[in-house]
């Protein structure tokens, strides 16, 4: 039986990611055989948020193992925030923290064996167990997503060292490491892009999810592989759901409009604060459009966390306190912790329309046959994957959104309906035959060399 290890960490609050993860996983079955491989995820938070993000996971049979490496801030429950993000003082203890961490872990990543052996003597029995799954893996995926970017900011070294560490780690041990479609970029800082690039040119393959991250890298004789974002393959849940948006007061009678909005915090943009409220502004404007038109709006909590930033109840709470009270009365709205990204995807094949700010609600609405607009933001992947289905004129940079651009995107879309519906049958045909593709890259990768 061969051992997978499947990283970075499992996250069941952001369906998105746990599409990636599940998908990893049945990539991995794919390439070995499904009777022959194991495969072991891995765990960055404890307590309840660990059991929050890894509970649905864990149901369907999914083994787990504790990061080496964990957030900064996790021993501190008094993570407070000013208007202007953390406040000093919780960054200073995150500092510490991240200080002592980088410390107690990098020995680990020595090219000298006895250097390792030294980092070794002072790990846990937890983080022993941990580097034991590293030792005996044969072969280590790095889920598809969009984590390694930085943005020019002081604690964008440490950052990039965070978010490669196990990568680095599984080279430091031996492994064979594939990196499967990710979105990559930008990389402002110029520390951090060195711990990047170094990682990347170390794997045995990289893969990425859209042409802007390949051409990107390429700038910095990095080639990498394009293959489609791995969400393109989620199957929708079985269930018919019609029963469950009746109770969440959506009219199925009507034509109706699912929108996803996440708190951004503008990461490297000088103007941040106004920037969000914009944001905010232009859906609450968009939404009013919406209404006059005679469209039923629900709002759907897409990811519940584990932190504020990932938590989308913030920006919905924001929007829908600002819309006048007739409108808002009329809208629908939906945050349930037992879905799974599976009947997240089957709830979205019953609207006519997807705006997303979460990219992966749009990969499952285009997934069952919903034209959609994607908010782009944090790097290349919003415009890069519109571009790759050839949609690209359905994508707004988020710090460019305002209800007048939106409006004029949403009736683009809508008089273009069934052109918009075309492209993305030949597209999704194209799309399904690259899985093979990269199944058949990683199989000579790993049996031919």
């Amino acid at each position: 039986m061969k051992q997978v290890l499947i990283i970075p960490g499992n996250t069941d609050l952001n369906r998105g990611d746990q599409a990636l993860v599940w998908e990893s996983v049945r990539l991995a079955e794919d390439v070995y055989g499904k009777n022959n491989v194991a495969c072991i995820l891995m765990s960055d938070l404890e307590g309840k948020n660990s059991y929050l993000q890894n509970r649905q996971t864990k149901e369907i049979g999914y083994k787990f193992v504790d990061a080496l490496i964990k957030h900064p801030g996790r021993k501190y429950s008094n993570k407070v925030k000013d208007s202007k993000g953390y406040t000093k003082l919780t960054l200073l203890q995150w500092g510490v923290q991240a200080v002592i961490d980088y410390i107690h872990t990098r020995p680990l990543l020595s090219r000298w064996k006895f250097v390792r052996k030294v980092g070794e003597f002072f790990l846990s029995q937890k983080e022993k167990s941990t580097l034991d799954i590293v030792r005996i893996s044969d072969a280590v995926f790095v889920k598809g997503g969009g984590f390694i970017h930085s943005y020019g900011g002081i604690t964008d070294p440490y950052f990039i060292y965070f978010l490669t560490y196990h990568i680095r780690l599984a080279k430091a041990y031996g492994k064979k490491v594939f990196v499967l479609p990710n979105s990559i970029g930008p990389l402002k800082n110029k520390v951090a892009r060195r711990i990047a690039l170094k990682t990347l040119r170390e794997c045995d393959l990289v893969t990425v999810r859209e042409n802007i991250s390949k051409e990107y890298l390429r700038v910095f004789q990095l080639e990498t592989k394009c293959f489609p974002d791995l969400g393109f393959f989620l199957k929708p849940d079985a269930d018919d759901m019609r029963d469950y948006l009746t109770q969440h007061n959506v009219p199925l009678n009507k034509k109706k409009v699912v929108i996803t909005l996440r708190p951004y915090r503008f990461q490297g943009f000088h103007n941040s604060d106004n920037l969000y409220r914009n944001y905010i502004c232009g859906f609450v404007n968009f939404v009013e459009y919406l209404y006059e038109k005679g469209f039923h709006i629900t709002f759907m909590a897409h990811t519940l966390g584990p932190s504020s930033h990932e938590d989308d109840r913030i920006a919905i709470s924001e929007v829908l306190g600002a819309l006048p009270d007739e409108v808002r009365e009329s809208t629908s709205y939906i945050e349930d912790f037992d879905l799974t990204c599976k009947g997240v995807e089957k709830i979205y094949s019953y609207y006519d329309y997807m705006v997303g700010t979460r990219f992966h609600s749009v990969i499952f609405s285009l997934n069952v046959g919903v034209p959609s607009i994607a908010i782009a933001y944090g790097g290349n992947k919003g415009k890069g994957i519109m571009e790759v289905l050839g949609n690209g004129g359905f994508s707004l940079d988020m710090d460019k959104v305002s209800g007048e651009k939106l409006i004029k995107i949403f009736e683009t879309m809508e008089i273009n309906k069934s052109e918009y519906l075309s492209n993305l049958v030949a597209k999704k045909e194209e799309i399904m035959t690259m899985r093979d593709l990269l199944i058949n890259n990683i199989k000579v990768l790993l049996f031919h060399c």
